[in-house]
């Protein structure tokens, strides 16, 4: 708790940092001073970010300044020139991405709170508007959909003001935001007490940019939480460069726990991770139904016509999980043209002879 604090003060005075470096205002051109007739405004060198999207809010102006981009006055009649005036111009965005996370989120909290208050204060009281069965709340409204939100999301979840299950809601809609999350939450995965948090934390991953998924990930496997653990296994299997956890996976299939194992053949599979087909194949003699069964769907991800010619597939028609023998004759019938599986003898359980009338 101590360091949970030191990380809260120090988050506190990088807010009064970031409000202050918000007010900044960008050089223009001289005053009277119009470029020439026909000269387009320069362009960006290479290697600067490209323009930010139009209608966006420009993070950088300070509040109550319109945002400029350096060129002549527009005619507000013109939908060209309406464009040009709300385009953030790419030395603000350079600006803004050399900040570091918590100065990111504080300067757009500050701007969204200055300039549109009524919007602000509606997100920063917005409760969950559904349950589950299972009792956990959920964010559905889509005023959530909004890349401001994300600051006073964040905002929200580091002041630990709210109750513990809202808490979770809050991190499981970030990704809804479309707005500025995914380093932050890579880095609240470390100093994050609630292991529900860290749960929900761990699953945004799943929608996070490089190299905050990875990064995420990385500290979910090593969590103290077994759940959260399950969590981040099973969730590399959904990231574009999820293979780069290869050998965690790989480990994972030996853990003492089935449920590790599990999910981690399924994430081997979902990434149509070739180099681990003997370790899948191994799997299919697990002694986890689920475990014979992930397995078993990963090979036919990886290469459905080379798993339908698998020798265990005889075996696994018998299996006695329901599921695992359905998939294993589905495959034997592939492999055999479409004839039925039950045609096949040893591939179909024995059919006991009919009772004498």
């Amino acid at each position: 708790m101590f360091y949970r604090s030191c990380i809260g003060f120090c988050l506190a005075a990088s807010m009064a940092a970031g409000c202050a470096t918000s007010t900044t205002t960008p050089a223009t051109t001289a005053p009277g001073t119009q470029p020439p007739t026909g000269v387009q405004p320069s362009q960006p060198q290479p290697g600067q970010p490209s323009t930010t999207q139009p209608g966006l809010l420009d993070p950088m102006a300070t509040p109550g300044e319109p945002a400029t981009t350096g060129q002549p006055p527009a005619n507000p009649a013109s939908n060209t020139n309406l464009q040009a005036r709300t385009t953030a111009p790419p030395h603000r965005t350079a600006d803004l991405a050399s900040k570091t996370w918590q100065q990111r989120m504080n300067i757009e909290f500050e701007l969204f709170k200055s300039r549109d208050r009524a919007a602000f204060d509606v997100v920063m009281n917005l409760q969950p508007d559904e349950k589950t069965r299972s009792g956990r709340l959920l964010y559905t409204d889509k005023r959530l959909r909004d890349p401001r939100v994300a600051s006073v999301l964040l905002h929200r979840l580091i002041s630990e003001k709210e109750k513990p299950k809202v808490r979770r809601a809050i991190a499981e809609a970030l990704p809804m935001t479309g707005g500025d999350w995914e380093e932050a939450a890579s880095h609240l995965l470390v100093i994050e007490a609630d292991p529900d948090v860290r749960l929900a934390l761990v699953r945004c991953m799943r929608h996070s940019k490089s190299p905050y998924d990875l990064k995420g990930l990385r500290v979910g496997l090593k969590d103290e939480k077994f759940d959260v653990q399950v969590a981040a296994l099973e969730t590399a299997g959904y990231v574009a460069n999820g293979k780069v956890l290869r050998s965690e996976l790989l480990s994972a299939t030996f853990d003492e726990r089935w449920e590790k194992r599990a999910a981690a053949i399924r994430s081997l599979g979902n990434l149509r991770e070739v180099r681990s087909w003997r370790t899948l194949v191994r799997a299919l003699s697990d002694s986890k139904a689920e475990v014979r069964l992930q397995a078993l769907i990963g090979l036919e991800k990886i290469d459905a016509n080379k798993a339908a010619q698998l020798p265990e597939l005889s075996e696994l028609a018998k299996d006695s999980s329901l599921r695992v023998a359905r998939r294993a004759k589905a495959l034997i019938k592939q492999a055999n043209g479409g004839g039925d599986a039950d045609e096949l003898g040893e591939a179909a359980p024995s059919k006991q002879p009919a009772a004498p009338q």
